[in-house]
Order: structure tokens, then sequence, then C-alpha cells
């Protein structure tokens, strides 16, 4: 030892390569992330939005925490107003949590590295409370407001990103529809009708694109009008559309100017309740097949005021399924 010593302190160039050895391994076992599960959804309907995840914490084939769900769904409002998801009487599955206003900011749902996700959630709030504090009279940021923040903030950290997946849904003020964009890392969004994301989105987003769109639901009529049709000896031709949220080109255009529309729907034809328990029906089939989802549901649905009160204020329904625990 003491030779070698020696021969190291003899030679300057040879410490130098051993020093830069023992970084390029010291560096290589250094992991910044951690995939923590999650799966995190978002729906938006004509007059209301709904947004669910799982409650499942875990680290590879470790389960952390099987009541995971402040960290996971979340509200960026400009008034700093925090939802809190415990259930207190385990025999009640849905509850009423008031809100002040239904319109200001949004709920995210966020899923991956749950540290990077925690700094997230700070950010973004810290960010719309200096906003409440420097706009006359407290003004709030709507939904697609607080959906282009939240996709600056992510950008601005592109060199070494949240490792955070995240879908955001609110209601638009003018017209109630429900607004949800869905993430990548590095904040491209884009705002559809179903989103999901985090561990398990590559079969839950299929799931959910065929038990939303009403092309089965036009199949089987035009298929039942065509065997009533052969029976009766008519002979109707029955149009069959291949994607029933797809817009045609030509209702793409607003007016005579150059703007245009998505060229799929960006809101879903069918009621709340009907919508929780597609969403519920997908989440038991991922829970199937992945082991990072699954213990509990929390699904939040936010109604817009559709009896014509100018009050903002109103609640949001909390609703709780179980999933499987393996």
């Amino acid at each position: 030892i003491n030779d070698t010593t020696t021969v190291v302190a003899m030679n300057p160039k040879l410490s130098v390569s051993l020093l830069f050895l023992h970084f390029i391994f010291s560096a290589a076992k250094f992991e910044p992330y951690e995939l923590n599960g999650g799966l995190v959804s978002a729906v938006a309907g004509k007059n209301y939005m709904l947004i669910a995840a799982d409650t499942r914490l875990s680290r590879g084939y470790e389960i952390l925490s099987r009541s995971h769900a402040d960290g996971r769904i979340w509200r960026a409002s400009s008034d700093g107003e925090n939802i809190n998801f415990q259930n207190n009487n385990n025999s009640n599955n849905e509850e009423c949590l008031p809100l002040s206003n239904v319109y200001d900011g949004a709920f995210i749902g966020t899923s991956g590295c749950h540290a990077d996700c925690d700094a997230l959630k700070r950010l973004i709030r810290c960010e719309m409370s200096t906003h409440s504090s420097w706009v006359a009279g407290g003004g709030y940021l709507s939904a697609s407001n607080t959906a282009n923040l939240l996709g600056s903030t992510l950008y601005q950290r592109r060199t070494f990103p949240f490792y955070a997946f995240c879908v955001l849904a609110g209601l638009d003020r003018e017209t109630g529809t429900g607004t949800v964009h869905v993430y990548d890392a590095i904040g491209s969004h884009e705002r559809v009708a179903v989103a999901a994301a985090g561990s398990g989105r590559e079969m839950l987003q299929p799931i959910l694109d065929r038990l939303f769109s009403t092309s089965n639901l036009r199949e089987v009529h035009s298929g039942n009008n065509a065997l009533k049709d052969a029976h009766d000896g008519s002979n109707h031709q029955h149009q069959r559309q291949k994607d029933g949220n797809a817009i045609a080109a030509a209702d793409q255009r607003h007016g005579s100017s150059l703007v245009l529309s998505p060229p799929v729907k960006t809101h879903v034809d069918c009621d709340a309740d009907e919508a929780v328990n597609l969403l519920v029906r997908g989440y038991r089939s991922v829970a199937e097949r992945d082991i990072g989802v699954g213990d509990e549901i929390i699904v939040c649905i936010m109604e817009a005021d559709v009896d014509g009160n100018s009050s903002c204020g109103g609640s949001v329904k909390v609703k709780r399924f179980p999933l499987k625990q393996h």
C-alpha cells in the first residue's frame, strides 16, 4: 500500500487519471429519478369534468403506501385552497367538498417520481399565489391559463426535467365545458376529451378511447337497422362513421378566419355518472395487469353551474372505488 501511494504521489498524471476513472464509475451509479407508480386520468364533459387516480405508491415490487391520494390529485388555485382526500368515514365512499370558485384554476393529477411531483405542486401553487397578489382585485387564472402555466413550468426544467407526468382538468367559465390537457415530462401538452398518464397509460388510454367513443354504438344501431330493413324488404344504405369523435374538415373552421378547431371533439357526450362507470371499468382492467396500479381509485367530479346562478361557488364530489390489492 505504501509503495502504491508513493508511485501515485510521484506521478501526477497517474493520479489525475485514477481520479477521472473514479468519477466516471461513481457518476454511473447516480440515479436522480425513481418511478413510484401511479395512474392518473381525466375526462371532459359538456358541463362537467372529472379527474381520477389510484392510491398506490410503490418502488419496484415494494408498496410504500396504499392510501397516497393528496400527492396524486391536487388543486391549483389563486386562493391556495387545498382539498383533503383523507376519508375519515370508511363506510362512506362518496362526499362533497366545498369550493369557493369552481372556475379558479384547475385540478392536476401527477404520477412518476413522488419527490418531483411534490416539488412541482409547491412551485405551481407559489406561481398562482404570486399572480393573485400582483393582479389588482385578486384576479385568478382560468383553466386554460393554468394549463399554459403548467406547460411553461415543465419546459423551464427541460435540461433536468421533473420526472412527473401530468393531466389537468378544469371548467371553462364562458361555456361551462370541461377542459382537459395531457402533458409529457418537458411540458408539451394537448387539449383532449379523455387523457391518461403514468404507469399503465399504454393500456388505459386505448380502453378509454374505445369506451367513450360512440362509433361502437352507431355500428350496433346500424346493424340492427340493417337487419330490420332486410326483414322488411327495404334497401336503405346506412353510413358508418369510423370515429365517433371525429369532426369533419368543413366544420373545423371558425367563420371566415383561418383559425381551426381540433380535428376531434374535446369533450365526451355522456353524462357524469356514465363517465365515472366507464372510467372505473378501465382502471379495474389495468389493475389486473399492472403491479403499479391498485388498492383504490379516487374520482373527483366538478360540474358547471347550469341553473344560471351568477355565483362561482360550488363543490367537488369525491367518489372512491376499490381496486385489486395484489
